[in-house]
């Protein structure tokens, strides 16, 4: 499992927390030379929320905003009530990010310098559809790109038993049961 960093203040010197991300990305890199203008960073460095304005359009039914920091990162996630470490692993949630940079495979520091925005789907955190991974070149543009993401697993268009070598056919059968699927 990888970890991202946040950065916390207690009145004296920041410091980092470790915690897990359900899209397994390194947050927190330093922005420096980074897509936005220095009206639009927060004193922690990361661009301001007030900058990009929140999607008009819902999650899918099912879908949840995780975790949203607006002009920054968003992770949708799917039925964290029936997926909540109890039932089956913790592993076991379905999540789409959206992040800057182009891909999630490029190395965090870089992500920091682009002005693009991507979009991927995981299962868990190291079962990623690939196929359906999309670069925006906006933030509004790659939530709405997650919404539809969501509208489409909803439906059952997506094939996230391709996904897997070693599928964990308890955790498949039910978002089979849940979507439909067979």
């Amino acid at each position: 499992m990888k970890l991202f960093s946040i950065r916390t203040s207690t009145g004296g010197a920041p410091s980092r927390l470790k915690v897990p991300s359900p899209a397994g990305d390194v947050v927190g890199a330093d922005p420096s030379g980074g897509a936005a203008r220095p009206s639009e960073v927060n004193p922690q460095g990361f661009p301001d929320a007030a900058a990009y304005p929140r999607p008009m359009t819902a999650p899918a039914e099912g879908w949840q905003v995780w975790n949203e920091e607006p002009g920054s990162r968003l992770t949708l996630a799917y039925r964290p009530d029936v997926f909540d470490s109890t039932a089956f692993p913790a592993a076991c949630l379905p999540t789409i990010a959206v992040a800057p940079g182009s891909s999630p495979d490029q190395l965090p520091e870089r992500r920091a310098r682009t002005s693009s925005w991507y979009r991927a789907f995981y299962l868990e955190p190291a079962v990623r559809l690939r196929e359906v991974d999309a670069t925006y070149d906006a933030w509004e543009a790659a939530v709405e790109g997650a919404h539809e993401l969501a509208a489409r697993f909803v439906a059952g268009e997506l094939d996230y038993r391709g996904a897997y070598q070693e599928p964990r056919e308890a955790y498949l059968a039910k978002l089979d049961e849940l979507l439909g699927g067979t």
